[in-house]
């Protein structure tokens, strides 16, 4: 059977933001905002925060792991600062966005550059 974009859906889109410059990112999330059709379905992503892109995260071992992808041809090209007020001009609304240390619950400051977001589509 074909997707039902009128029946509840649940979205990930992992690993993948990163990846995108900042224009496809927003076209890749206008197209989830299209689809989310039924009031319960919901979108999950992760994402980095700006300053590991930009390698001035001001943690040593983020910006060596960055390096790293780069020498192996993956570089991070996007990441947001503001995912509540991007992701809205795409047509979504942020629910829940939680630094990765929710899971570890560690103060290490690399989790809090590392996140997750939930939302729903703007109606």
């Amino acid at each position: 059977d074909a997707f039902d974009p009128s029946m509840q859906t649940f979205i990930i889109w992992e690993g993948g933001s990163m990846y995108f410059d900042k224009d496809d990112t927003a076209r890749i999330l206008r197209s989830i905002a299209k689809i989310l059709i039924h009031p319960s379905s919901k979108f999950w992503m992760d994402y980095v925060h700006q300053s590991v892109v930009d390698g001035n995260s001001g943690i040593d071992v983020v910006d060596r792991f960055t390096d790293a992808m780069r020498c192996m041809g993956e570089p991070f090209i996007n990441g947001f600062t503001d995912i509540r007020e991007q992701l809205l001009d795409c047509g979504l609304v942020v629910e829940r966005d939680n630094a990765s240390d929710i899971l570890v619950k560690t103060s290490d400051p690399v989790f809090r550059l590392y996140r997750f977001c939930q939302g729903r589509a703007r109606n």
